[in-house]
């Protein structure tokens, strides 16, 4: 079973190599990346295989028009992440916070 926490937690108790599922904020533009706070750049961030989160998404999610991201909106992604820099090497789950939740499945 695989544990649910945010960004600051995944770091603080280290849990890499295992799956998890973490929130914060899915920034979606030129990389891909989950953020602790996305109004901070200097916020603790997981960064997501881009081009396979991007195109998952870009099949399922409607974007966002007229801003520098595609998507930016608050979500939880299950995986499996690493240490230096933290980056899930494997994403099985993508859920998008809307009005209406968005569920995307991966195949990583």
């Amino acid at each position: 079973m695989h544990r649910k926490m945010n960004i600051q937690q995944l770091i603080e108790i280290g849990q890499a190599h295992k799956r998890v599922t973490v929130e914060g904020m899915l920034v979606v533009g030129k990389d891909s990346r989950l953020m602790a706070n996305a109004d901070d750049p200097n916020s603790p961030l997981i960064f997501l295989p881009h081009d396979l989160a991007a195109a998952a998404l870009e099949n399922s999610v409607p974007v966002y028009g007229g801003g520098p991201y595609g998507y930016y909106d608050l979500a939880a992604v299950t995986g499996t992440v690493e240490p230096n820099p933290w980056r899930f090497t494997a994403v099985s789950r993508i859920v998008i916070f809307r009005e209406q939740n968005w569920v995307v499945e991966l195949q990583s």
